[in-house]
């Protein structure tokens, strides 16, 4: 049966920071009945307690805010504290930067959570301060649950200040920011030149078509082949346009990175083909010779300079087949790693090179080494 408590005694106990009476009463072996308005005057008597000794009694004060996190985790019969109350007591933490308590109310077991709206009006206060903790408090009331548009604004204020790891953390937690918000951090990142920021964000969300061209722009005028190679690898919804690509060739260029231009220019030429043995071919078709003379560019074993034949044939009449075979793409790499042109030819280099890089499972590396596209 459960034990009646004395209202009166839990309210005044928590409004004087009277910590070890507060978890005597509230004991949970006790059996004891407390009906939820009197839990809810009990925390709001511990949160007037805290405004009371903040100055005067700095010990009780901090009893007081012990006693809010107690109370709001009590269970007593099904009797809990209200959402209303969740409410103050998160704006009250909030504006107290009280990092442990918004902390503590993240993990509360449902019911009752705090409200959206009330998430969200913490997240509004947050996002004024000036403090050391108000990335963390950003982030808790992020994971205590607030809309898209509330997501993404935590996502986009981290990214101005760059707080990087803050927002690898909230991926971590499976949670993400709308489109916009991806384009904005990944625009920040670049304007700051924080690349390792921007490959990290890229590989996690991919930028919307129309951003992915100007980041290309932005990278190739930075000389940052790692992400260029990472802009060209966006799946097809994404992947940058046609005439976007001339245009940074024509950067490349410009800026006398003539290897990551031939790198964009094997891109160029691949990119029309959504087969990986034809996108290949498309790229050798200036180095390949007349006729059946394959074999003789070809080093390659009998069965593949004969199964390259008839891929070869079979392109010429448009009924290309197995465009899945890996292992076709892995002679051809090691045969065109063997040609001298991958010493000293860089248009060659670079074409090589990206067929690695786009259409074997790793970087397969033939006698003559690898050469990079610095």
């Amino acid at each position: 049966m459960a034990v009646k408590i004395n209202p009166e005694r839990l309210i005044r106990a928590s409004g004087n920071g009277l910590i070890n009476t507060v978890q005597s009463l509230c004991d949970p072996l006790k059996s004891i009945h407390i009906p939820q308005d009197v839990l809810d005057q009990a925390v709001l008597s511990a949160l007037q307690g805290t405004v009371h000794f903040k100055d005067t009694h700095p010990l009780k004060a901090e009893q007081c805010w012990q006693i809010v996190d107690r109370l709001c985790h009590v269970r007593c019969n099904d009797h809990h504290v209200s959402e209303e109350c969740l409410d103050k007591v998160l704006l009250a933490a909030v504006a107290a930067q009280r990092t442990g308590i918004v902390k503590s109310l993240l993990h509360l077991k449902p019911p009752p959570l705090p409200s959206i709206d009330a998430i969200h009006a913490g997240l509004q206060q947050t996002i004024t301060l000036h403090s050391s903790h108000k990335w963390e408090l950003m982030i808790d009331l992020c994971r205590m649950g607030v809309t898209e548009d509330g997501r993404t604004l935590v996502f986009t204020e981290l990214a101005k200040a760059l707080q990087w790891q803050a927002i690898d953390s909230l991926y971590a937690a499976g949670l993400r920011p709308q489109q916009a918000g991806v384009d904005f951090m990944l625009h920040h990142a670049a304007k700051n030149a924080q690349w390792d920021a921007f490959q990290t964000i890229i590989a996690l969300q991919e930028p919307g078509r129309q951003a992915a061209g100007q980041f290309l722009k932005m990278a190739v005028r930075a000389g940052q082949r790692a992400v260029v190679l990472q802009l060209c690898k966006l799946t097809t919804d994404n992947a940058i346009a046609k005439d976007i690509l001339l245009e940074a060739m024509a950067i490349a260029t410009a800026t006398k990175q003539p290897a990551i231009a031939f790198y964009l220019k094997a891109h160029f030429i691949a990119s029309d083909s959504l087969k990986p043995l034809t996108a290949v071919f498309s790229l050798l078709k200036d180095y390949l010779p007349p006729e059946n003379h394959h074999s003789g560019f070809f080093k390659a074993s009998e069965d593949s300079i004969e199964r390259l034949k008839e891929v070869v044939l079979s392109m010429a009449r448009g009924d290309a087949q197995d465009e899945e075979d890996s292992q076709i793409i892995r002679d051809i790499v090691f045969t065109l790693k063997s040609n001298p042109l991958y010493l000293t030819d860089l248009p060659f280099i670079a074409m090589v090179n990206y067929i690695v890089e786009h259409y074997t499972d790793d970087h397969y590396v033939g006698h003559s080494g690898t050469h990079t596209l610095q």
